[in-house]
């Protein structure tokens, strides 16, 4: 006798499909969904951590603030993260070892010395679609990213004889236009030298390079002095530690001090770069007082090569002076002062796209080379990496 049909047999093979094909929408789906979802969690814990070091020098209430905000406004998943999920840890980087040492409270003081990294760590709980057919209705996910502080410091010697719109260029450039006032070699003590010659910071020129310039007697280099260390675009800079006079003539009785204040001040631009149209060896030109501490960027190469030179920048007045925060182009020469406002307040300057180099020297009208004095200060440059 042959058997009966087994009656619902077919429908138990339904449930069994259907549920190996949830099973495997959700490891289509939600698992595209979970890991979509860490990438952006990546993406919230770098930022959160580069923005929490980059302001661990104001304190720990302002980095840990900085960091929450940089967490949160980098949404995963569609939605932003609350600010609970963002744990935040300082402590210090060790490059050498690549490992990171927990430091927990801190105070300025020990920043970067005792801690110079940040820590995030971001968690959300990443709902599932499908998986919750079979009993998982979400999975936690978690990102953790360190950033630590750089700095490079410097302290340069800055002569008078330095003229930044020479930034760059190689040993026995001239200056763009004669100086107004020579009259001939050696026939007034003022202006000796027709115009001004890029070598090396603080020297004279020898025997072998006088015929460059035609001189039978030695003359001050106008070069500007090159920072000892390249900068990176997006880095800050800080000049602190600033002393010295100079003289911006031959007369030395006109020493002012880095703002270019002698108890008066006197405004002026670059002469030879006016008359070239605004700007010369493709540094533009600028405006403020004379004999006061001033500086460049330019890239790897002699600024000479730049199709549009950037516009001039107009420090004639003490408010222009007082910036807080300055982001010159490349090549855009810059007023620099004490690198602090009139209420004592630091002054920043952020490096622009392109650049390589940081040059300073002194503002004068025309004719470096007759200059005297030096001003020294402090050049630091901070910027911030992922670490991890």
């Amino acid at each position: 006798m042959r058997p009966g049909p087994r009656r619902g047999l077919g429908m138990v093979y339904v449930v069994i499909i259907m549920t190996a094909l949830m099973a495997i929408c959700s490891l289509a789906v939600d698992l595209g969904r979970y890991e979509a979802a860490h990438n952006e969690m990546y993406g919230a814990a770098v930022a959160a951590a580069r923005a929490g070091a980059a302001t661990m020098s104001s304190g720990q209430s302002a980095a840990s603030a900085a960091a929450t905000a940089a967490a949160t406004a980098n949404k995963t998943d569609g939605v932003s993260l609350p600010s609970a999920d963002v744990t935040i840890t300082y402590g210090y980087w060790n490059s050498g070892t690549s490992t990171f040492s927990s430091f927990g409270s801190f105070t300025t003081a020990q920043v970067p010395a005792m801690v110079n990294a940040c820590r995030v760590t971001v968690t959300y709980s990443v709902p599932l679609t499908f998986g919750s057919i079979i009993g998982i209705s979400s999975k936690i996910a978690t990102e953790t990213s360190t950033a630590m502080i750089n700095v490079q410091v410097d302290t340069p010697t800055v002569y008078a004889t330095g003229d930044i719109w020479l930034a760059n260029e190689p040993a026995g450039t001239h200056a763009s236009q004669a100086d107004p006032n020579y009259s001939g070699l050696h026939s007034n003590s003022d202006h000796q030298f027709p115009d001004d010659v890029a070598g090396t910071p603080g020297k004279t020129a020898n025997g072998s390079n006088n015929s460059l310039a035609n001189y039978s007697i030695s003359e001050p280099y106008s070069s500007p002095v090159k920072i000892g260390f390249n900068v990176r675009p997006g880095a800050t800079i800080m000049i602190t530690n600033t002393s010295g006079i100079v003289s911006y003539d031959h007369d030395t009785s006109a020493f002012v001090d880095p703002t270019g204040n002698s108890g008066t001040t006197w405004i002026c631009d670059n002469y030879r770069a006016a008359a070239l149209g605004g700007s010369e060896h493709g540094i533009s030109d600028a405006t403020m007082p004379i004999g006061s501490l001033n500086a460049v960027f330019t890239g790897s190469s002699a600024p000479d090569s730049i199709a549009t030179p950037p516009p001039s920048l107009d420090f004639s007045t003490a408010a222009a002076r007082n910036y807080t925060v300055l982001s010159p182009q490349n090549q855009q020469a810059f007023y620099v002062g004490t690198g602090k406002t009139s209420s004592n307040q630091q002054q920043e300057i952020v490096v622009p796209a392109g650049a390589t180099y940081l040059f300073m020297g002194v503002m004068d009208a025309w004719e470096w080379n007759n200059n005297t004095g030096t001003f020294s200060c402090t050049v630091t440059q901070t910027y911030v990496t992922t670490v991890q």
